[in-house]
């Protein structure tokens, strides 16, 4: 009878044991799936602001289209070249509603140097974002813009010659990596 209730014993502890064991891999797993779960709502949320900075800055750059006078236009977000160093790298002031302001033109909102997908996430420095229109601040991150007038060879010939390639880059929440949403538009 000793032996039985011996096994008994060890069948117990084996079993809690065992049993600890598969509710320590149903929490890691539960936590892994809720971590990476979180991860994708914060890309999800990121990726959407971006969009949403593009937008206003398309709606920005059509409203000055639509309200300035033709060379004005022309003069300050129309790039005819095709080589590099002539393109325009710029970011609008979407509250700026008044064609008088100063911030109405690409004047105060100019970026430094050529910004590209390689370029360091700095307001200072060359290539730099201009840091008092450039970047959003939220919460959680900022968002650097870069709004690029550029002439390709086929597109010199149209009227107009400029196609304009809008960039929001951002570090990601927790990760650092640089995450960049872009789009190209054209009158």
């Amino acid at each position: 009878m000793k032996n039985i209730l011996r096994s008994q014993k060890g069948d117990t502890i084996i079993e809690v044991l065992l049993a600890i064991t598969v509710a320590a891999f149903a929490l890691g797993t539960s936590y892994s799936i809720a971590n990476k779960s979180l991860q994708r709502s914060i890309s999800a949320r990121e990726r959407n602001e971006a969009t949403n900075i593009i937008q206003s800055q398309i709606a920005a750059l059509k409203q000055r289209e639509q309200n300035m006078d033709t060379q004005t236009f022309k003069n300050n977000f129309e790039v005819t070249s095709t080589v590099p160093s002539s393109f325009k790298h710029f970011c609008l002031d979407e509250s700026s509603t008044d064609s008088s302001g100063p911030n109405w033109t690409i004047a105060n909102t100019m970026n430094t140097g050529m910004l590209d997908g390689s370029s360091p996430l700095q307001t200072t420095g060359t290539p730099s974002y201009n840091a008092a229109y450039c970047v959003r601040h939220n919460t959680s991150t900022d968002f650097y813009i870069d709004i690029v007038a550029f002439a390709t060879n086929q597109s010199v010939s149209s009227t107009p010659p400029t196609i304009y390639q809008i960039n929001v880059r951002w570090a990601a929440v927790g990760s650092g990596a640089i995450n960049q949403a872009g789009v190209y538009y054209r009158f």
